[in-house]
Formats: structure tokens, C-alpha cells, sequence
């Protein structure tokens, strides 16, 4: 199983593209997409409090 971390930016459109290593030509995957809003992220971590 292979992993790839990507912070694309989607447009107006909706549309995610995603360009693979050459090495995945012509197979056969399975994909999974887990997403977070990296805004969301940011602010999460600026709430945050030292203690």
C-alpha cells in the first residue's frame, strides 16, 4: 500500500485531480480520500491555549 499527502486546490468546478507516479500506469487501484479543510485546521490550532 502506497501513501501520497497532497494539498491541492480544488476550483469551482469541484473537480480533484490527481497526477500518479508512472509507475501506476495501466493498474489497477483502489483509491481511498480522506479530506480535511485546511482553514479549519488553522484555526483549530490558533485557539489552542499554553497551559
Amino acid at each position: 500500500m502506497e501513501s501520497m499527502k497532497i494539498k491541492p486546490h480544488i476550483g469551482n468546478d469541484k473537480i480533484l485531480k490527481i497526477q500518479l507516479p508512472d509507475e501506476f500506469a495501466n493498474e489497477e487501484l483502489e483509491i481511498v480520500i480522506v479530506f480535511q479543510r485546511i482553514a479549519e485546521k488553522l484555526l483549530q490550532s490558533a485557539s489552542k491555549t499554553p497551559e
